[in-house]
């Protein structure tokens, strides 16, 4: 999710469920397209290892669960033409440019990745470079080289000493 969608999910979950609480219907079906919001919110186990937003909206289910009001969360695909999604789209992006959000302190985790995947990124463009520059390990990035977080050893057990860590 990018910083940009992350405000309009953020607007549009805190004004959905805002009117919500204050409904007196009791029943409700949220849609988003949002895979990786709805399944952050489903993994309650993991949410204190979610960002802030997230753990935000989670408070804002609850508030709305205390008030009696059962929530539906479905998710529904992209930019597959549903009318409706479209607009609901362009709401949450008119919402999140005027919403007084736009001030407010991002958390440092959120920077830090935006920072990570820029190193990465510049680290790898500059090794390719280098690569067609002195002719050396252009074969190894053009066939082999996959982009990752992770180092070569993240799915691997190790051992030091005898004692896996």
């Amino acid at each position: 999710m990018n910083v940009d969608n992350g405000i309009y999910c953020y607007c549009v979950c805190f004004t959905v469920l805002f009117e919500i609480g204050k409904s007196d219907l009791s029943k409700f079906t949220i849609f988003s397209d949002s895979m990786s919001v709805l399944k952050a919110l489903r993994n309650i186990y993991k949410l204190k290892h979610q960002t802030h937003v997230i753990q935000e909206i989670n408070q804002a289910l609850i508030n709305c669960k205390l008030k009696q009001k059962d929530i539906e969360l479905v998710w529904i695909p992209a930019h597959k033409n549903i009318l409706d999604n479209e607009n609901a789209d362009s709401l949450a992006k008119k919402a999140a440019i005027e919403s007084p959000m736009l001030g407010s302190d991002v958390p440092h985790s959120d920077v830090d990745s935006i920072f990570k995947s820029l190193y990465i990124k510049e680290s790898e463009d500059f090794l390719y470079q280098r690569a067609i520059t002195l002719n050396k390990g252009t074969v190894f990035f053009e066939n082999f080289h996959k982009s990752s977080t992770k180092p070569w050893f993240s799915n691997t057990i190790l051992t030091l000493t005898g004692r896996t860590l």
